[in-house]
């Protein structure tokens, strides 16, 4: 192991990349959308699409009885697509754009600490990442997601390298920043943590770069304020991102045989004898566990101004008081959060196939690499710059809150790009690999 103390940034080399590696990735893209295409949506589509109508009547959500299960970010970008008549097919389409957009950001950020081949060897590696092309079939907002932690971290290391706390960098990164926990409301809380740790941070390690870490997660929140004091006069709570949080937060304290966490739509407790969804069987264990406290639950059909919201409260008491009582249930459905976050099990009441085997594979590469890679990168902690070490944070909290939540192999996307940046900047910043050729 030979320390490299050459890393830097290299704004010498090309900060675009090569033509043919979008130009390959779109083709691809849009041909294996087109191939994949169905008419026929499934999973979040008809709520985002719902979500986007609802913007254009002038509301986000029924001020009677408002429900609002994800941020508006996505929605807003919708809106044209319903305006010109609402194709499936283009909005599918519009995948291929985000992610190809995210690729070009990842490619100017690793190009500013390694050589153009390197970072073209990164890029690729988040373009081809397998996740991608189940992303770009659906219409939801996880190729938004990744476009916009791509597009943030890029802005967010140039403002750091600046050495300005203001800046347009710095706007760009807070704009980006409130875009995204619009868009998947978790980061909120994720520039919440970061906004409170940073001065502990800065007073702790006098280091500048905390300084601009809140100034950016200020301006993100700003960006945010209208939608949070929308929710506010909704809900009469502050920062509410969400009215889908205690039924997420219910099912992942549910002590029950079997289950490991998983959420289920009310549908699946009512009505087990319902034709299952690809990979789920018998889901009446499923009714047996839960029915009792489902019929304590207020639904529309009753008269009540607040259902979703009472709801919302209802399981989340019932959660802490799971919690509680029965802690080695949460720890242990915690585990399995982690695990199904990874590697895509193990799941209730459903059949594992060898479909996971492919992020089990390369998950538990990118795990085993980056913890190899730990050591050797404390040890020169000092040379590898500060904005990858507050990143290195940021997928640290966000990854702790995924689990908290409720862990799915959807939600290691975003963290991917930073993860490879951590990867590439230590295999070509800090350790050298040479092979000695023996003399004859």
């Amino acid at each position: 192991m030979e320390k490299n103390s050459s890393a830097g940034h290299h704004t010498g080399r090309s900060q675009h990349g090569p033509v043919w590696m979008y130009l390959g990735l779109f083709l691809l893209y849009v041909g294996y959308t087109l191939w994949h295409y169905d008419e026929a949506m499934i999973n979040d589509g008809p709520r985002y699409l719902r979500y986007a109508n609802n913007l254009l009547q002038g509301a986000y959500a029924d001020p009677a009885d408002p429900e609002f299960l994800d941020g508006p970010g996505f929605p807003l970008i919708l809106i044209p697509f319903v305006l010109a008549g609402g194709s499936l097919l283009a909005m599918q389409l519009l995948n291929s754009v985000f992610v190809v957009g995210a690729v070009w950001f990842f490619y100017r950020t690793m190009a500013r600490y390694m050589s153009s081949r390197n970072a073209t060897y990164c890029a690729l590696a988040l373009g081809l990442y397998p996740f991608t092309l189940y992303a770009l079939i659906e219409i939801c907002s996880d190729t938004m997601a990744i476009f916009l932690v791509c597009m943030f971290a890029h802005f967010f290391c140039r403002t750091i390298a600046s050495g300005k706390t203001l800046s347009r960098d710095t706007l760009f990164a807070a704009v980006t920043a409130g875009w995204l926990a619009l868009t998947k409301v978790i980061f909120g809380y994720v520039f919440l943590a970061l906004l409170v740790f940073s001065p502990i941070f800065w007073f702790v390690f006098q280091r500048s770069v905390f300084q601009k870490v809140a100034v950016i997660c200020l301006g993100a929140y700003m960006v945010c304020a209208p939608y949070l004091w929308y929710t506010y006069q909704l809900t009469g709570e502050p920062l509410y991102w969400a009215t889908g949080g205690g039924s997420v937060l219910y099912y992942r304290a549910a002590p029950f045989e079997n289950e490991f966490g998983n959420w289920f739509a009310d549908r699946n407790v009512w009505n087990p004898n319902r034709t299952p969804n690809q990979g789920i069987f018998d889901l009446h264990e499923l009714s047996e566990n839960h029915i009792a406290f489902f019929k304590t639950l207020p639904y529309h059909s009753q008269d009540s101004a607040t259902v979703t919201l009472e709801r919302d409260k209802l399981f989340k008491a019932r959660a802490n008081e799971y919690i509680s009582k029965y802690p080695e249930y949460y720890l242990m459905n915690t585990i399995a959060s982690a695990s199904r976050m990874f590697y895509n099990f193990p799941n209730s009441y459903t059949r594992e196939s060898l479909k996971s085997l492919k992020y089990v594979l390369i998950n538990q590469f990118i795990i085993v690499l980056s913890a190899l890679l730990l050591f050797p990168m404390l040890w020169v902690w000092r040379q590898v710059p500060s904005e990858l070490w507050v990143l290195i944070l940021f997928t640290l909290i966000y990854l702790g809150g995924s689990i908290l939540a409720n862990g799915q192999i959807r939600y290691i996307y975003p963290s991917i790009p930073f993860f490879i940046f951590y990867i590439g900047y230590a295999l070509t910043n800090v350790l050298s690999i040479k092979i000695k050729h023996q003399e004859q």
